[in-house]
């Protein structure tokens, strides 16, 4: 690669990415791990002090209800839980009790969830609730398997907007919960941002569409409409990915991309998957690196595969055009995506994959390279088609002069008219001309 495609990849494309760390939930890794660290030995420490005053807790605990048990926990369901928290229940552990809420926006779009605990989650955390209790669900006790699914939760459901930070107190079973607004702002972006997505889809979508026409169509509503917030993105760079100053906070969550039209990789995330959502698409938020720069984006289920679509880095924010669309997981891995395991419980990621490259963008419209004389051929055609960009994909490594040459040779066989003012560049292993 030579010195000026370099200096396009390194100085333009890494200032594309964006800190999925910095929705406030990551916390856990930093300061809230600390936080609650230190709570926790401070707790314990007053247990062992009063070992009666503890024993007489965890008794009222274990006795909030007998017929829920670890052996029990499968079978539990939301309706459970519902009736468990109903607040007109009387008995003598009324005190422990919390309704669980059933806000008004999920009639509009769903919650996604796979289990009692999740959906629990999910609806604490959409209605913006500070302390959640979790005497209910055993599961929810090792802090360890608690955190993998509060995780899977805040990733799978953009109504989510504004978490903070989060810790778990062992000795009351009890979730603690901060977000960045409060719940009346927080409703308020939630039911702008339902209506605004709402309005999109009926916009862009047909009832007679096939599902790779609607997964296009939201990924060319979100290339065409929203704006790269290279400002917040610069700010989270400055603390070193951690946090961002609150007035960037819109640009991790779906309010940015949706109702703004200004986000960062996160938020386009989760916008990608609610507009699939309201849309019938089977999508889930994946998170990780791209080129060692944290990242978001997202899988859609096409037959018994998961693929990758990269919907912030397409032509207006990375110069390449359906950078990663229908992608297989091994293209990703090339082109310098790494997955970690935050978006999912850690022993479900294995279903999520996906290995077909048959439904990849470039190989459905025929724009990979694999010789010179392709590399001829497919250029002449995108140039004789008149369209104003063409945009190929290099499968084998070739001569940069010999491909100079082809590229003149083309353009004053084809396109004389272009040659003083069409520009050609390459990034990763795309080679893209626009006239």
């Amino acid at each position: 690669m030579h010195t000026g495609v370099k200096f396009i990849y390194k100085v333009v494309i890494p200032l594309l990415m964006c800190s999925f760390l910095l929705t406030g939930c990551f916390w856990i890794d930093m300061l809230a791990e600390y936080r609650q660290n230190l709570v926790n030995a401070q707790l314990e420490e007053r247990a062992r002090e009063n070992t009666s005053a503890s024993k007489i807790e965890d008794s009222t605990a274990d006795s909030t209800d007998d017929s829920i048990s670890e052996t029990s926990e499968e079978k539990l369901t939301i309706a459970d839980i519902k009736k468990k928290y109903d607040p007109d229940i009387t008995d003598s552990n009324k005190k422990d009790m919390q309704p669980v809420p059933d806000p008004v926006i999920l009639e509009e779009v769903p919650l996604n969830a796979d289990s009692a605990l999740e959906e629990y989650l999910a609806r604490f955390l959409i209605h913006g609730q500070k302390r959640i209790s979790l005497q209910a669900f055993p599961e929810a006790q090792n802090a360890e398997g608690l955190y993998d699914t509060l995780q899977k939760v805040m990733y799978q459901n953009p109504l989510i907007i504004g978490l903070d930070t989060y810790w778990y107190n062992s000795l009351t079973k009890t979730l603690v919960i901060t977000y960045q607004d409060s719940q009346s702002t927080m409703t308020g972006k939630q039911q702008k941002t339902v209506t605004e997505a709402r309005l999109i889809i009926d916009s862009i979508i047909q009832e007679e569409m096939t599902d790779e026409e609607r997964r296009q169509a939201i990924y060319d509503y979100l290339e065409q409409n929203a704006t790269y917030d290279d400002e917040a993105y610069d700010n989270s760079v400055l603390h070193n990915y951690k946090y961002v100053d609150s007035e960037y906070d819109d640009a991790f969550s779906t309010y940015g991309v949706i109702v703004e039209k200004l986000g960062v990789c996160m938020s386009y995330a989760y916008s990608y998957k609610m507009l699939a959502d309201i849309a019938g698409i089977d999508s889930i938020i994946v998170t990780g690196t791209l080129d060692d720069v944290p990242h978001a984006w997202n899988k859609v289920k096409i037959g018994d595969e998961w693929l990758n679509i990269d919907s912030t880095n397409g032509a207006n924010n990375s110069g390449v055009p359906y950078f990663l669309y229908n992608s297989s997981d091994g293209m990703a891995t090339n082109l310098g995506y790494i997955e970690d395991e935050d978006y999912w419980l850690d022993e479900e990621l294995y279903q999520f994959t996906g290995s077909t490259s048959k439904y990849d963008y470039y190989v459905v419209h025929d724009l990979e390279v694999k010789s010179l004389s392709e590399y001829r051929a497919k250029l002449s055609k995108g140039l004789q088609s008149g369209a104003s960009t063409v945009s190929l994909r290099l499968l084998a490594d070739m001569d940069e002069d010999e491909m100079l040459d082809v590229i003149s040779e083309v353009y004053n066989e084809v396109a004389p008219e272009l040659l003083e003012i069409g520009e050609y560049y390459e990034i990763e292993n795309y080679v893209v001309f626009h006239q």
